[in-house]
């Protein structure tokens, strides 16, 4: 494995920093509060790739990497170690210049054809002076795993410090460079560099880590590059060079508990630190406190995560939701449930749920009608792969069971959340329990949005539960 530097932000960076330098990444660019943390070298030099937590999907880890190699690199060694997980990984990335045959146009759009043979609609001015059947440079911008992707006539070639485009014009900076002398020796950088009337030149954040030879340097060279690309006509579909590689990890419990292991090796931590930390600044807090006070008492309480977790559940008084993250990233909000119960057990929480129907309509999956005044009863543990909902009506019979197979339920405040495995196991009344929805997980495995080990965990437990539910339900 070449060595690649790694710069880590956000909620898993000290558990993430851990594991990383022990895989033989060189960690770069560390926050003055990760250094206080861990004590490995501070190496001040630009990254090949950022992993950093988003803060709108807080259980998500976004691998962002140049050289492509590098970003590779790094998502791949993320899901080898956290194994349990979901996966989405863009095709083209960010900033991937391509041939692709341009098919049709009007005065300001035109429909190419790119190496993957998927169709696009490119709008400028210029579509009208180009020729259908012909081949052209793009420049894939951004291609998001969830399918939008957003391209550009003509040429960006992305550089450790810079991205230089063209065509374009003038200097444009990183928002993390804020220093105004440094911003004005780059612009003077730039224009000793290359024609600002032509080319754009985009300081990346790197850019703070370089010295000015070096910037110059590169700019020169990139230039030199795209005037060689332009001496050149495409002549069919390719990808003419790789630009930034672009993936997102999103993490169960079961990967929030691996990642817990590792942080201990650096500071004191609680069991389900990171499920806690997910959630926002409530349970952020009372880890902290949990934390803070083993540390001065030096004695650990490794259960007091599951407490906390307990303690939040009972304090719900307006209705739990659910959180029910689909493989792809999406997520669908469900409820408000009333808590009937809950308690902890040895390792885990048991809770049970209820919700009265208001409207009619069609049980999924079940394909039985309810009606106004019929209830679902959800039974659920921490350390299980599944929810079981039983439908009764309202005078109490029961219709039917639904098992939900999903990762273990992670618990916050009014909030309870997994990562739903797409298949399910049903049963009727006076019928056999059969698994449904195989196909959908099928299809994800195979398309790689599910990693290996939650594949086989979520068809063991189908197996399982469909000799549960004929013998719990006849």
């Amino acid at each position: 494995m070449s060595v690649y530097r790694v710069r880590i932000r956000g909620i898993y960076a000290t558990a993430l920093t851990v594991m990383l330098h022990r895989k033989g990444y060189i960690i770069v660019d560390m926050s003055k509060v990760l250094q206080q943390k861990i004590d490995i070298p501070a190496v001040e030099a630009p990254a090949h790739a950022t992993v950093k937590s988003l803060g709108d999907k807080p259980d998500t880890i976004l691998v962002f990497g140049y050289p492509w190699e590098a970003g590779e690199s790094v998502f791949n060694t993320l899901i080898d170690e956290l194994q349990y997980v979901t996966i989405q990984k863009s095709v083209y990335g960010n900033n991937t210049i391509v041939s692709a045959l341009l098919q049709e146009h009007t005065n300001n759009s035109c429909v190419y054809l790119l190496p993957n043979k998927r169709k696009i609609t490119v709008k400028g001015d210029q579509c009208s002076d180009l020729t259908p059947g012909n081949y052209y440079y793009l420049t894939i911008i951004h291609d998001s795993p969830d399918g939008k992707i957003i391209a550009k006539p003509g040429l960006r070639l992305v550089g450790d410090y810079v991205i230089v485009s063209y065509p374009g014009r003038g200097v444009s900076f990183s928002e993390h460079i804020k220093d105004p002398d440094l911003k004005a020796d780059l612009l003077m950088t730039a224009g000793f560099s290359a024609d600002l009337d032509n080319y754009h030149v985009h300081f990346r954040s790197n850019s703070r880590l370089g010295k000015l030879p070096e910037i110059e340097d590169e700019i020169k060279r990139l230039t030199v590059e795209i005037e060689n690309l332009n001496e050149n006509t495409p002549t069919q579909l390719s990808v003419v060079k790789q630009g930034e590689f672009l993936g997102f990890i999103t993490l169960p419990s079961v990967a929030k508990l691996i990642l817990d292991e590792y942080r201990k090796e650096a500071r004191p931590t609680i069991t389900y630190h990171h499920t806690l930390k997910s959630f926002g600044d409530t349970e952020s807090l009372l880890v902290d406190c949990a934390e803070n006070a083993s540390k001065l008492s030096g004695k650990p309480s490794p259960d007091n995560g599951l407490a906390i977790s307990y303690f939040l559940l009972e304090r719900s008084h307006r209705g739990i939701l659910f959180d029910h993250i689909k493989p792809n990233g999406k997520t669908i909000r469900l409820g408000p449930f009333n808590l009937v119960s809950a308690r902890i057990t040895n390792d885990s929480i048991e809770v049970e749920l209820d919700r009265v129907f208001t409207k009619p309509g069609i049980l999924d999956g079940l394909g039985l009608e309810k009606e106004p005044g019929d209830r679902a009863v959800t039974k659920l543990n921490t350390r299980n792969w599944y929810l079981i909902h039983e439908y009764y009506t309202r005078d109490g019979d029961l219709l039917g069971v639904y098992a939900n197979i999903n990762t273990p339920p992670e618990i916050g405040h009014g909030r309870i959340k997994y990562i739903d495995l797409l298949v399910d196991v049903v049963k009727k009344v006076g019928k056999p329990a059969e698994i449904i929805d195989r196909e959908e997980i099928d299809n994800a495995y195979n398309e790689g949005l599910i990693s290996e080990k939650l594949y086989h965990v979520a068809i063991k437990t189908a197996e399982k539960l469909v000799n549960k539910l004929n013998s719990e339900y006849d």
